[in-house]
């Protein structure tokens, strides 16, 4: 048992490593030409030595008058070279290998090719990044759909621009050897959570919505994110159930917990963690609203169809996010598997049907009061979807 704990803890560095990474620098190309300038300037210097002071005068204009024509050459590179524009944002969690966006832009070139830079930020979890949305610190972030719905209901106008996780990142388990088989079962025992008001609230209220049960019927223990705390409760008995991400989940097996997924299909069929914006950023900016949709998808069609370059180049950046590689490179695929849960499915598509669902479920169980008359209304036009 104290092996396990220790090489959980070990695990956590995996998600509470800061983001990072290095801009890529440039290589003057100046010095050839000059060298060039210097020698068309002494050319006049080797006219035969009758000629007066008073006439080499208009050769040297007439050399100066030659240098304007090399500058103007020299305009269109120099506007290539131009540093992409630094876009704020916020990422749920501290970790490169599920939001590694922005090194993954930088590594192929995204930026300087749609001349947009995501500058990178972690917070401290879905329903912060979100806040800070809605508030105006950032333009764009990647918070869970409920969430969406959630502040859109209060009064906020943030839109989908794509969606990262085509199934929900949150889950309802049980120990792989449990006699619970269903949520229904779940009824008057202690189910963990990370945190009280966490990410995965939704989820649970809406698992247990689904069979007519609430917070009410069973009773919800915090017991931190996948670490050594989570391990023991599990283990004890503290807890019968756990809610949490499939990266609490990914850190719980490797410390050798198997646990089983008893999610609802009605609630694990939802989109994940999305590229969101709020409608005034995306108004603002439209081109730049674009230009990031566009990075952000690509960086993530990137991961999911290289992910041994990708693997590699991210851990070359960030290394103390992959150790141990071995459940680095699980977190990594796992988190891989949700962007692309089938082969048929689009990456970063925001599923029309998928919001619909997830909207009435939502009402259905109480989260929000009444679904918006058209899910669409709340997807960007930048969007792809499907």
């Amino acid at each position: 048992m104290k092996t396990r704990v220790l090489a959980l803890a070990t695990l956590l560095v995996l998600v509470l490593a800061a983001c990072g990474g290095d801009d890529a620098g440039t290589t003057s190309a100046e010095e050839p030409e000059a060298e060039a300038e210097a020698t068309s300037a002494e050319e006049p210097a080797e006219e035969p030595e009758e000629a007066e002071p008073d006439e080499a005068e208009p050769e040297e204009e007439a050399t100066s008058a030659e240098e304007p024509e090399e500058e103007a050459e020299e305009e269109p590179a120099a506007s290539g070279d131009e540093a992409p524009e630094e876009v704020l944002f916020l990422n749920p969690a501290a970790n490169d290998l599920l939001y590694g966006f922005g090194l993954i832009s930088a590594d192929r070139g995204l930026d300087q090719e749609l001349g947009v830079s995501l500058q990178v930020e972690s917070t401290g979890g879905s329903g912060f990044a979100t806040q800070q949305l809605v508030a105006g610190n950032a333009p764009f972030g990647s918070p869970v759909a409920p969430d969406v719905f959630l502040a859109n209901e209060q009064g906020a106008d943030l839109r989908f621009l794509g969606c990262q996780h085509q199934t929900n990142i949150f889950v309802v388990t049980v120990p792989e050897d449990s006699e619970i088989q269903s949520i229904e079962e779940l009824e008057g025992r202690p189910i963990g959570v990370t945190e009280l008001g966490g990410g995965e609230f939704p989820t649970l209220r809406g698992a247990l919505g689904s069979v007519g049960l609430s917070e009410e019927d069973v009773e919800v223990i915090p017991i931190g994110t996948g670490g050594p705390q989570t391990l023991r409760a599990i283990e004890d008995g503290t807890v019968e159930a756990f809610t949490g991400s499939f990266v609490d989940v990914a850190f719980l097996g490797v410390a050798g917990l198997e646990l089983r997924d008893i999610t609802p299909e009605a609630v694990g069929d939802v989109p994940g963690a999305c590229l969101v914006g709020s409608q005034e950023a995306i108004d603002a900016d439209p081109e730049r609203a674009q230009a990031v949709t566009e990075l952000w998808r690509e960086s993530i069609r990137l991961a999911a169809e290289e992910p041994d370059e990708i693997f590699d180049m991210l851990c070359g950046e960030v290394p103390e996010q992959c150790e141990p590689e071995e459940s680095a490179r699980a977190l990594f695929d796992a988190n891989n598997s949700l962007a692309q849960p089938s082969p048929d499915a689009e990456i970063g598509v925001v599923s029309v049907e998928a919001l619909q669902r997830l909207s009435d479920f939502m009402v259905e169980v109480g989260l929000i009061e009444e679904a918006p008359e058209d899910v669409s209304d709340y997807i960007s036009e930048f969007a792809m979807t499907g």
